[in-house]
């Protein structure tokens, strides 16, 4: 009797003080509460969601939050104006008319990308002479590949070794620590002009310690050389070379200067 007549007095004090009603209900998918208010009018407010939309919340953040890397990524690259454009859907050539040797080099460029794996990983060297497309075909399957959510780094060798002298200045942000990480942590590196640089004593080092952290990742290196029929002499430039073709495809890209049509 007491009871009752508590309860009923502190449903007079809610409804004085407009504290709105609550009621909750189970979701069936994870079985923790919504909670809703409810209006005068007999409408519901949800005001407390169910952890199904936490799990939403935390899968769209995590989603911004691989984007961001992505994009981070991709922005380090060093990229010919040229070449921002690049893509398997601008390319002009035919490649019903195309040589063989083209025609080979995209379908399993295609094929590449269908079947990028980190847990599988692949090296295709794109070689060939100046002009034939080589830096154009791995910009597309790089584009094509961060597209679909993987990280990418583009970067042309020689920029890559300049920056890492760069960045023995104390002054600049950019550390060999930093860039080497770069290199060795994304999902996919395009080493593009391998052997266009002046082969000191650094840059054969240099070349052999990125090739070294990229073996078991997926690579593409591109080179105006024939790596395999022409294999220096100069030991570590060697070792560089060697981790190149190890396992690697290699395309070969041939016919004129596209850049001089």
């Amino acid at each position: 009797m007491l009871k009752s007549l508590l309860n009923s007095e502190l449903m007079k004090a809610v409804a004085n003080r407009g504290i709105p009603e609550i009621e909750e209900e189970t979701c069936d998918k994870c079985g923790t509460k919504n909670t809703y208010k409810v209006n005068d009018d007999g409408t519901r407010e949800l005001v407390i969601k169910c952890d199904c939309h936490l799990r939403e919340l935390v899968r769209a953040d995590k989603k911004r939050m691989q984007q961001r890397k992505i994009n981070y990524y991709f922005n380090q690259s060093l990229i010919n104006p040229d070449l921002k454009k690049a893509s398997f859907k601008n390319n002009d050539i035919d490649l019903e008319k195309a040589s063989p040797e083209i025609y080979n080099a995209y379908k399993v460029a295609s094929n590449f990308c269908k079947e990028f794996s980190k847990q599988n990983p692949k090296t295709i060297v794109i070689q060939g002479d100046t002009g034939t497309g080589k830096s154009f075909l791995a910009f597309s399957i790089a584009r094509y590949l961060k597209d679909k959510g993987n990280t990418v780094l583009f970067i042309d060798n020689v920029e890559l070794l300049s920056l890492i002298k760069a960045s023995f200045n104390k002054k600049n942000d950019d550390t060999e620590e930093k860039i080497m990480r770069l290199v060795s942590e994304v999902d996919l590196l395009v080493l593009d002009d391998v052997g266009a640089n002046k082969q000191t004593d650094w840059a054969c080092e240099k070349l052999y310690e990125i090739t070294n952290k990229r073996q078991g990742l997926n690579t593409i290196y591109t080179t105006n050389l024939d790596i395999i029929n022409e294999m220096p002499s100069d030991f570590m430039l060697k070792r560089a070379y060697s981790r190149i073709c190890n396992g690697a495809t290699f395309l070969t890209l041939d016919g004129a200067d596209r850049r001089m049509q």
